[in-house]
């Protein structure tokens, strides 16, 4: 439609762009819509949790706005800058630093590092890149003095490993 390739498109992503290239890639219906991806610094989505984990944070969005369990429709009527802030509440409410899509079989079929979602990506050639300071964001000055515990806690956090891989990670 734009005068563009259509077997040649790639798509890019970084941070939370590249957890959706990495969760694209394990969703039926992205199949075949590009032929290369590119993720950057997008390794958020290789640990996606199932619908019992994000389940708790729709609850509570939507408790936030008033809205009913089962009357999903009516988040299509409710500004995008109200569903921000509800969703900063409930993720603020519950402890949680952030929500991810969540696999639930059918439309993110498999967790993308698992052997299913790392057949289903297969197909499709790919970069799997980060950014220089990918833990220790360069915006933050005092992040640049953090110590070997305060970093090895932070990927323990992130990917839900245990001590000896995050140290290992650090390493």
């Amino acid at each position: 439609n734009f005068g563009g390739d259509p077997s040649c498109v790639t798509v890019f992503g970084q941070s939370g762009g590249g957890s959706k290239i990495v969760t694209m890639g394990v969703m039926p219906r992205a199949q075949g819509l590009y032929r290369r991806s590119i993720n950057m610094s997008g390794s958020s989505a290789l640990n996606l949790k199932p619908p019992s984990y994000t389940a708790p944070v729709a609850d509570e969005m939507m408790k936030t706005l008033g809205i009913g369990r089962h009357d999903v429709r009516r988040l299509q009527d409710v500004p995008a800058d109200q569903l921000g802030a509800a969703q900063r509440q409930a993720l603020a409410t519950l402890g949680i630093d952030q929500l991810r899509p969540a696999v639930d079989g059918r439309t993110v079929r498999h967790v993308p590092i698992s052997p299913e979602g790392l057949a289903m990506q297969a197909t499709t050639p790919g970069i799997l890149s980060c950014t220089r300071n990918e833990l220790v964001p360069a915006r933050e000055p005092a992040n640049l003095n953090i110590t070997f515990e305060q970093l090895k806690d932070r990927i323990k956090a992130q990917y839900g490993v245990d001590d000896a891989k995050a140290a290992a990670a650090v390493e």
